[in-house]
Protein backbone atom coordinates (compact mmCIF):
# COMPACT_ATOMS: atom_id res chain seq x y z
CA UNK A 1 0.00 0.00 0.00
CA UNK A 2 1.41 3.61 -0.94
CA UNK A 3 2.05 6.12 1.98
CA UNK A 4 -1.39 7.23 3.39
CA UNK A 5 -2.95 10.41 2.22
CA UNK A 6 -4.58 13.01 4.45
CA UNK A 7 -8.23 11.99 5.01
CA UNK A 8 -10.95 13.52 2.27
CA UNK A 9 -14.35 14.40 4.16
CA UNK A 10 -17.29 13.62 1.80
CA UNK A 11 -21.03 12.66 2.77
CA UNK A 12 -21.62 9.53 1.26
CA UNK A 13 -18.79 6.95 -0.48
CA UNK A 14 -20.13 4.52 -2.73
CA UNK A 15 -17.79 1.37 -2.68
CA UNK A 16 -18.32 -0.27 -6.46
CA UNK A 17 -18.54 1.51 -9.77
CA UNK A 18 -21.18 -0.93 -11.36
CA UNK A 19 -24.70 -0.41 -12.28
CA UNK A 20 -26.06 -0.91 -8.72
CA UNK A 21 -23.21 2.06 -7.34
CA UNK A 22 -23.24 4.34 -10.61
CA UNK A 23 -27.01 4.09 -10.59
CA UNK A 24 -26.98 5.04 -6.57
CA UNK A 25 -24.98 8.21 -7.57
CA UNK A 26 -27.37 9.27 -10.46
CA UNK A 27 -30.27 9.00 -8.70
CA UNK A 28 -29.12 10.46 -5.80
CA UNK A 29 -28.35 13.57 -7.90
CA UNK A 30 -32.07 13.63 -9.03
CA UNK A 31 -33.17 13.15 -5.63
CA UNK A 32 -30.78 15.24 -3.46
CA UNK A 33 -28.59 17.22 -5.46
CA UNK A 34 -26.99 19.33 -2.76
CA UNK A 35 -25.70 15.92 -1.15
CA UNK A 36 -24.57 14.59 -4.12
CA UNK A 37 -22.19 17.40 -4.25
CA UNK A 38 -20.31 15.57 -1.42
CA UNK A 39 -20.47 12.34 -2.52
CA UNK A 40 -17.75 9.89 -4.36
CA UNK A 41 -17.76 6.46 -6.03
CA UNK A 42 -14.77 4.43 -6.12
CA UNK A 43 -14.30 1.73 -8.27
CA UNK A 44 -10.58 -0.44 -8.16
CA UNK A 45 -10.53 -1.05 -11.78
CA UNK A 46 -10.44 1.77 -14.43
CA UNK A 47 -12.74 1.61 -17.94
CA UNK A 48 -13.62 0.36 -19.42
CA UNK A 49 -13.08 -3.12 -17.92
CA UNK A 50 -14.37 -6.45 -18.80
CA UNK A 51 -17.33 -7.74 -16.79
CA UNK A 52 -18.27 -11.17 -16.91
CA UNK A 53 -22.00 -11.39 -17.30
CA UNK A 54 -24.26 -12.61 -19.49
CA UNK A 55 -25.93 -8.65 -20.63
CA UNK A 56 -29.58 -9.10 -20.59
CA UNK A 57 -31.31 -6.06 -18.95
CA UNK A 58 -35.15 -5.49 -18.79
CA UNK A 59 -36.61 -2.60 -20.28
CA UNK A 60 -38.05 -1.70 -16.44
CA UNK A 61 -34.22 -0.52 -15.56
CA UNK A 62 -33.41 1.33 -18.54
CA UNK A 63 -36.95 2.98 -18.58
CA UNK A 64 -35.96 4.40 -14.91
CA UNK A 65 -32.64 5.45 -16.46
CA UNK A 66 -34.38 7.13 -19.36
CA UNK A 67 -36.55 9.07 -16.26
CA UNK A 68 -32.91 10.96 -15.57
CA UNK A 69 -32.09 11.16 -18.90
CA UNK A 70 -28.69 8.86 -18.20
CA UNK A 71 -30.14 5.51 -20.27
CA UNK A 72 -26.95 4.48 -21.73
CA UNK A 73 -26.85 4.63 -25.49
CA UNK A 74 -24.38 1.46 -26.67
CA UNK A 75 -24.40 -1.52 -29.01
CA UNK A 76 -27.16 -3.63 -28.05
CA UNK A 77 -29.98 -6.26 -29.24
CA UNK A 78 -33.15 -6.01 -28.52
CA UNK A 79 -34.96 -8.37 -26.37
CA UNK A 80 -38.31 -9.41 -28.53
CA UNK A 81 -39.13 -12.68 -27.06
CA UNK A 82 -38.44 -15.26 -24.24
CA UNK A 83 -38.37 -18.94 -24.48
CA UNK A 84 -38.54 -21.42 -22.33
CA UNK A 85 -37.73 -25.08 -22.60
CA UNK A 86 -38.54 -27.83 -20.31
CA UNK A 87 -38.74 -31.83 -20.16
CA UNK A 88 -42.25 -31.38 -20.63
CA UNK A 89 -42.58 -28.86 -23.49
CA UNK A 90 -41.96 -25.25 -24.33
CA UNK A 91 -43.00 -21.71 -24.08
CA UNK A 92 -43.03 -18.42 -26.16
CA UNK A 93 -43.99 -15.13 -25.34
CA UNK A 94 -43.89 -12.27 -27.46
CA UNK A 95 -43.18 -7.96 -26.76
CA UNK A 96 -41.75 -5.65 -29.16
CA UNK A 97 -39.31 -4.02 -26.67
CA UNK A 98 -38.67 -6.17 -23.43
CA UNK A 99 -35.25 -4.72 -22.56
CA UNK A 100 -31.68 -5.30 -24.28
CA UNK A 101 -28.32 -7.59 -24.48
CA UNK A 102 -25.47 -5.70 -23.54
CA UNK A 103 -22.43 -5.84 -22.91
CA UNK A 104 -21.18 -5.25 -19.64
CA UNK A 105 -17.73 -3.34 -20.73
CA UNK A 106 -18.90 -0.58 -22.45
CA UNK A 107 -22.91 -0.53 -20.16
CA UNK A 108 -20.93 0.46 -17.21
CA UNK A 109 -18.08 2.81 -19.36
CA UNK A 110 -20.87 4.77 -20.65
CA UNK A 111 -23.10 4.67 -17.20
CA UNK A 112 -19.66 6.08 -15.91
CA UNK A 113 -19.17 8.61 -18.15
CA UNK A 114 -22.53 10.00 -17.34
CA UNK A 115 -21.67 10.15 -13.75
CA UNK A 116 -19.04 12.09 -14.39
CA UNK A 117 -20.62 14.57 -16.83
CA UNK A 118 -23.31 15.43 -14.40
CA UNK A 119 -20.05 17.23 -11.86
CA UNK A 120 -20.16 13.68 -9.34
CA UNK A 121 -16.96 12.52 -8.39
CA UNK A 122 -15.83 8.98 -9.91
CA UNK A 123 -12.45 7.76 -8.77
CA UNK A 124 -11.14 4.55 -10.33
CA UNK A 125 -8.39 2.02 -9.63
CA UNK A 126 -9.14 2.39 -5.89
CA UNK A 127 -8.81 -0.78 -4.37
CA UNK A 128 -10.42 -1.06 -1.07
CA UNK A 129 -8.37 -2.46 1.65
CA UNK A 130 -9.82 -0.99 4.75
CA UNK A 131 -12.62 -0.23 6.61
CA UNK A 132 -13.45 1.29 10.68
CA UNK A 133 -16.18 2.85 12.16
CA UNK A 134 -14.83 5.98 14.14
CA UNK A 135 -16.11 7.42 17.37
CA UNK A 136 -17.68 10.28 16.02
CA UNK A 137 -19.70 7.52 13.91
CA UNK A 138 -18.45 8.10 10.20
CA UNK A 139 -16.97 5.43 8.44
CA UNK A 140 -13.28 5.53 7.51
CA UNK A 141 -12.20 4.16 3.90
CA UNK A 142 -8.84 3.10 3.02
CA UNK A 143 -7.85 2.15 -0.45
CA UNK A 144 -4.37 0.37 -1.74
CA UNK A 145 -3.50 3.86 -3.24
CA UNK A 146 -3.37 5.11 -0.18
CA UNK A 147 -6.39 7.63 -0.66
CA UNK A 148 -8.60 7.87 2.79
CA UNK A 149 -11.91 8.72 3.22
CA UNK A 150 -14.27 9.56 6.08
CA UNK A 151 -17.67 9.19 4.86
CA UNK A 152 -21.28 9.73 7.11
CA UNK A 153 -22.45 7.00 5.21
CA UNK A 154 -21.48 4.38 3.09
CA UNK A 155 -23.06 2.24 0.06
CA UNK A 156 -21.48 -1.47 -0.57
CA UNK A 157 -21.93 -2.19 -4.26
CA UNK A 158 -18.87 -3.67 -4.57
CA UNK A 159 -20.59 -6.63 -6.12
CA UNK A 160 -20.53 -10.79 -5.07
CA UNK A 161 -16.90 -10.95 -3.15
CA UNK A 162 -18.04 -7.54 -1.89
CA UNK A 163 -15.03 -6.33 0.44
CA UNK A 164 -17.42 -4.01 2.37
CA UNK A 165 -19.99 -6.56 3.28
CA UNK A 166 -17.16 -8.72 4.88
CA UNK A 167 -15.81 -6.01 6.81
CA UNK A 168 -18.85 -4.38 7.97
CA UNK A 169 -19.53 -7.58 9.54
CA UNK A 170 -22.95 -8.07 7.27
CA UNK A 171 -23.79 -12.23 7.68
CA UNK A 172 -21.89 -14.21 4.80
CA UNK A 173 -24.40 -16.28 3.70
CA UNK A 174 -23.46 -18.64 0.65
CA UNK A 175 -22.84 -18.03 -2.84
CA UNK A 176 -25.80 -19.31 -4.00
CA UNK A 177 -25.08 -19.85 -8.04
CA UNK A 178 -21.91 -20.57 -10.56
CA UNK A 179 -22.27 -19.72 -13.95
CA UNK A 180 -19.92 -20.35 -17.08
CA UNK A 181 -20.14 -18.88 -20.28
CA UNK A 182 -18.84 -18.74 -23.72
CA UNK A 183 -19.56 -16.23 -27.00
CA UNK A 184 -20.01 -18.49 -29.92
CA UNK A 185 -21.04 -17.88 -33.76
CA UNK A 186 -24.06 -18.66 -34.63
CA UNK A 187 -25.04 -21.16 -37.15
CA UNK A 188 -26.91 -20.34 -40.07
CA UNK A 189 -30.68 -19.65 -39.27
CA UNK A 190 -29.83 -20.37 -35.74
CA UNK A 191 -31.02 -16.74 -34.06
CA UNK A 192 -34.74 -15.83 -34.21
CA UNK A 193 -34.12 -12.34 -33.82
CA UNK A 194 -34.60 -11.11 -30.24
CA UNK A 195 -34.94 -14.19 -28.30
CA UNK A 196 -33.56 -14.84 -25.55
CA UNK A 197 -33.85 -18.41 -24.43
CA UNK A 198 -34.25 -20.41 -21.09
CA UNK A 199 -33.75 -24.38 -21.30
CA UNK A 200 -34.37 -26.37 -18.18
CA UNK A 201 -34.65 -29.53 -19.71
CA UNK A 202 -31.55 -31.58 -17.88
CA UNK A 203 -33.49 -32.33 -14.45
CA UNK A 204 -29.69 -33.33 -13.00
CA UNK A 205 -28.78 -29.53 -13.36
CA UNK A 206 -29.94 -27.26 -10.69
CA UNK A 207 -30.54 -24.45 -12.89
CA UNK A 208 -30.63 -24.26 -16.70
CA UNK A 209 -28.78 -23.44 -19.77
CA UNK A 210 -28.93 -20.09 -21.54
CA UNK A 211 -28.67 -18.71 -25.44
CA UNK A 212 -28.76 -14.82 -25.91
CA UNK A 213 -28.17 -13.02 -28.75
CA UNK A 214 -25.34 -10.65 -28.01
CA UNK A 215 -23.41 -8.00 -29.89
CA UNK A 216 -19.92 -8.11 -30.41
CA UNK A 217 -17.46 -6.45 -32.84
CA UNK A 218 -20.73 -4.74 -34.62
CA UNK A 219 -22.13 -8.13 -34.85
CA UNK A 220 -25.13 -10.30 -33.47
CA UNK A 221 -22.97 -13.36 -32.03
CA UNK A 222 -24.44 -16.07 -29.53
CA UNK A 223 -23.93 -16.21 -25.77
CA UNK A 224 -24.37 -19.69 -24.33
CA UNK A 225 -23.98 -20.55 -20.92
CA UNK A 226 -25.17 -22.47 -17.85
CA UNK A 227 -26.42 -21.32 -14.51
CA UNK A 228 -26.31 -23.26 -11.47
CA UNK A 229 -27.60 -22.99 -7.84
CA UNK A 230 -25.44 -24.77 -5.26
CA UNK A 231 -26.78 -27.58 -3.90
CA UNK A 232 -26.32 -26.40 -0.07
CA UNK A 233 -29.55 -23.94 -0.60
CA UNK A 234 -31.86 -26.01 -1.40
CA UNK A 235 -33.35 -28.82 0.96
CA UNK A 236 -34.88 -31.21 -1.48
CA UNK A 237 -32.82 -31.54 -4.36
CA UNK A 238 -31.82 -35.34 -5.96
CA UNK A 239 -28.25 -37.08 -5.19
CA UNK A 240 -28.14 -37.30 -8.34
CA UNK A 241 -26.01 -35.05 -10.53
CA UNK A 242 -24.83 -32.04 -9.82
CA UNK A 243 -27.80 -31.00 -7.35
CA UNK A 244 -26.56 -33.59 -5.00
CA UNK A 245 -22.67 -32.49 -5.09
CA UNK A 246 -20.65 -30.31 -2.94
CA UNK A 247 -19.81 -26.62 -4.17
CA UNK A 248 -16.12 -26.13 -5.52
CA UNK A 249 -14.47 -26.79 -7.99
CA UNK A 250 -16.35 -30.39 -9.03
CA UNK A 251 -19.35 -27.75 -9.75
CA UNK A 252 -17.64 -25.84 -12.07
CA UNK A 253 -16.15 -28.67 -13.69
CA UNK A 254 -19.85 -30.58 -13.95
CA UNK A 255 -20.74 -26.98 -15.44
CA UNK A 256 -17.98 -27.05 -17.98
CA UNK A 257 -18.69 -30.27 -19.48
CA UNK A 258 -22.32 -29.58 -19.46
CA UNK A 259 -21.51 -26.49 -22.03
CA UNK A 260 -19.23 -28.18 -23.75
CA UNK A 261 -21.40 -30.68 -24.51
CA UNK A 262 -23.76 -28.26 -26.06
CA UNK A 263 -21.14 -26.00 -27.45
CA UNK A 264 -18.71 -28.75 -28.94
CA UNK A 265 -19.78 -28.36 -33.16
CA UNK A 266 -19.82 -23.95 -32.48
CA UNK A 267 -17.32 -21.78 -33.69
CA UNK A 268 -16.03 -20.16 -30.11
CA UNK A 269 -15.34 -16.42 -30.32
CA UNK A 270 -13.34 -15.89 -26.59
CA UNK A 271 -12.25 -18.06 -23.70
CA UNK A 272 -14.55 -19.87 -21.25
CA UNK A 273 -15.49 -17.18 -18.50
CA UNK A 274 -17.17 -18.62 -15.25
CA UNK A 275 -18.22 -16.71 -12.33
CA UNK A 276 -20.08 -16.71 -9.04
CA UNK A 277 -23.68 -15.11 -7.83
CA UNK A 278 -25.01 -14.11 -4.58
CA UNK A 279 -28.96 -14.56 -4.61
CA UNK A 280 -30.50 -12.69 -1.96
CA UNK A 281 -32.29 -15.42 1.02
CA UNK A 282 -34.84 -14.71 3.35
CA UNK A 283 -34.34 -12.39 6.19
CA UNK A 284 -31.25 -10.98 4.28
CA UNK A 285 -29.80 -7.73 6.35
CA UNK A 286 -28.99 -5.01 4.20
CA UNK A 287 -28.26 -2.27 6.06
CA UNK A 288 -26.24 -1.82 9.28
CA UNK A 289 -25.20 2.08 10.74
CA UNK A 290 -24.49 4.18 8.57
CA UNK A 291 -23.60 1.30 6.08
CA UNK A 292 -26.15 0.66 3.35
CA UNK A 293 -25.74 -2.77 0.78
CA UNK A 294 -27.29 -2.78 -2.67
CA UNK A 295 -26.79 -4.92 -5.77
CA UNK A 296 -24.70 -7.90 -5.78
CA UNK A 297 -23.58 -7.24 -2.62
CA UNK A 298 -27.08 -7.32 -0.91
CA UNK A 299 -28.42 -10.24 -3.01
CA UNK A 300 -30.14 -10.99 -6.65
CA UNK A 301 -32.64 -13.18 -7.93
CA UNK A 302 -31.18 -16.52 -7.12
CA UNK A 303 -33.73 -18.22 -9.62
CA UNK A 304 -32.37 -17.14 -12.90
CA UNK A 305 -29.83 -14.59 -11.32
CA UNK A 306 -30.78 -11.59 -12.92
CA UNK A 307 -28.64 -8.93 -11.49
CA UNK A 308 -28.19 -5.86 -14.09
CA UNK A 309 -31.94 -4.23 -13.82
CA UNK A 310 -32.11 -5.10 -10.20
CA UNK A 311 -28.89 -3.31 -9.69
CA UNK A 312 -30.21 -0.63 -11.34
CA UNK A 313 -33.40 -0.71 -9.58
CA UNK A 314 -31.48 -1.20 -5.82
CA UNK A 315 -29.90 2.22 -6.64
CA UNK A 316 -32.97 4.54 -6.91
CA UNK A 317 -33.90 2.35 -3.54
CA UNK A 318 -30.39 3.44 -1.96
CA UNK A 319 -30.62 7.13 -3.14
CA UNK A 320 -33.77 7.43 -1.39
CA UNK A 321 -33.01 6.18 1.82
CA UNK A 322 -30.17 8.51 1.71
CA UNK A 323 -32.03 11.27 0.66
CA UNK A 324 -34.08 10.54 3.82
CA UNK A 325 -31.00 10.01 6.24
CA UNK A 326 -30.10 13.51 5.10
CA UNK A 327 -33.16 15.24 5.78
CA UNK A 328 -33.30 13.83 9.43
CA UNK A 329 -29.73 14.85 9.47
CA UNK A 330 -28.60 11.27 10.41
CA UNK A 331 -27.95 8.14 8.48
CA UNK A 332 -28.99 5.00 10.14
CA UNK A 333 -29.78 2.41 8.34
CA UNK A 334 -30.13 -0.45 11.01
CA UNK A 335 -33.92 -2.25 10.37
CA UNK A 336 -33.18 -2.22 6.62
CA UNK A 337 -33.25 -5.62 4.77
CA UNK A 338 -35.14 -7.76 2.09
CA UNK A 339 -38.61 -6.93 4.18
CA UNK A 340 -37.88 -2.88 3.62
CA UNK A 341 -37.17 -3.55 0.31
CA UNK A 342 -39.86 -1.69 -1.38
CA UNK A 343 -42.50 -1.75 -4.68
CA UNK A 344 -41.38 -3.89 -7.30
CA UNK A 345 -37.76 -5.07 -6.65
CA UNK A 346 -39.05 -6.04 -2.85
CA UNK A 347 -41.84 -7.93 -3.84
CA UNK A 348 -39.92 -9.82 -7.08
CA UNK A 349 -36.86 -10.53 -4.60
CA UNK A 350 -39.32 -11.42 -1.97
CA UNK A 351 -40.88 -13.77 -4.14
CA UNK A 352 -37.63 -15.54 -5.55
CA UNK A 353 -35.95 -16.03 -2.31
CA UNK A 354 -39.02 -18.24 -1.34
CA UNK A 355 -39.83 -20.54 -4.49
CA UNK A 356 -35.95 -22.23 -5.02
CA UNK A 357 -37.03 -24.98 -3.61
CA UNK A 358 -40.20 -24.94 -6.23
CA UNK A 359 -38.18 -24.44 -9.06
CA UNK A 360 -34.96 -26.77 -8.37
CA UNK A 361 -36.12 -29.06 -5.93
CA UNK A 362 -38.33 -30.92 -5.17
CA UNK A 363 -41.18 -29.50 -6.43
CA UNK A 364 -39.56 -29.20 -10.09
CA UNK A 365 -40.84 -31.26 -11.90
CA UNK A 366 -44.34 -29.35 -11.24
CA UNK A 367 -42.79 -25.59 -11.90
CA UNK A 368 -41.43 -27.40 -15.04
CA UNK A 369 -44.81 -28.53 -16.44
CA UNK A 370 -46.29 -25.28 -14.91
CA UNK A 371 -43.62 -23.44 -17.06
CA UNK A 372 -44.52 -25.58 -20.56
CA UNK A 373 -48.32 -25.23 -19.95
CA UNK A 374 -48.98 -21.65 -18.78
CA UNK A 375 -48.79 -19.15 -21.10
CA UNK A 376 -50.32 -16.63 -18.98
CA UNK A 377 -47.32 -16.62 -16.43
CA UNK A 378 -44.38 -16.32 -19.10
CA UNK A 379 -46.66 -13.25 -20.44
CA UNK A 380 -46.95 -12.33 -17.38
CA UNK A 381 -43.18 -12.52 -16.11
CA UNK A 382 -42.15 -10.73 -19.85
CA UNK A 383 -44.07 -7.95 -19.25
CA UNK A 384 -42.93 -7.42 -15.80
CA UNK A 385 -39.31 -8.20 -17.30
CA UNK A 386 -39.86 -5.13 -19.99
CA UNK A 387 -41.69 -2.87 -16.88
CA UNK A 388 -45.06 -3.29 -18.11
CA UNK A 389 -48.65 -3.46 -17.13
CA UNK A 390 -49.76 -6.95 -17.12
CA UNK A 391 -53.63 -7.13 -17.73
CA UNK A 392 -56.23 -8.26 -15.01
CA UNK A 393 -57.44 -11.43 -16.35
CA UNK A 394 -53.86 -12.77 -17.43
CA UNK A 395 -52.49 -12.05 -14.18
CA UNK A 396 -55.41 -14.09 -12.65
CA UNK A 397 -54.84 -16.86 -14.64
CA UNK A 398 -51.24 -16.39 -14.41
CA UNK A 399 -51.94 -16.99 -9.74
CA UNK A 400 -53.98 -19.59 -10.51
CA UNK A 401 -51.42 -21.54 -12.05
CA UNK A 402 -48.60 -20.82 -9.68
CA UNK A 403 -51.36 -21.70 -6.88
CA UNK A 404 -51.63 -24.79 -8.69
CA UNK A 405 -48.11 -25.19 -9.03
CA UNK A 406 -47.38 -24.66 -5.10
CA UNK A 407 -50.21 -27.03 -4.27
CA UNK A 408 -48.43 -30.15 -6.83
CA UNK A 409 -44.85 -28.76 -5.10
CA UNK A 410 -46.19 -29.95 -1.62
CA UNK A 411 -47.63 -33.06 -2.91
CA UNK A 412 -44.23 -33.87 -4.60
CA UNK A 413 -42.47 -33.24 -1.60
CA UNK A 414 -44.67 -35.02 0.57
CA UNK A 415 -44.64 -38.39 -1.29
CA UNK A 416 -40.85 -37.87 -1.49
CA UNK A 417 -40.75 -38.34 2.15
Amino acid sequence: MQAREAPLDVEVAIVGGGPAGLATALFMRELEPELAKGLIVLEREEYPREKICAGAVGARALRLLSLIGARPEVPHVTIRAIEARTRYGSVRAEHDDAGWVIRRREFDAALAATVQARGLELRTREKLVGLHTLADGRVELVCESGLCVRARAVVGADGVGSYVRRAAGFTQGELRAQAIEIDCRPLAGELREGTVLFDLSDASLPGYAWKFPTPLGGETMVSHGVYAVKSQALRGTSRAGLAGKEAGPSVGCTLKESLLDRTAHLQALGPWRRYAERGIAPGAVLGKGPILLVGEAAGIDPVLGEGIAQAIEYGLWAARHLSAGARRGRFNFDGLGLGQLDGLLGFDLRVRSRVLELVYGAGRPVSERLVARSPALAHAGLSYFAGRSIARGELARASFDLALAGLGALRETALRR
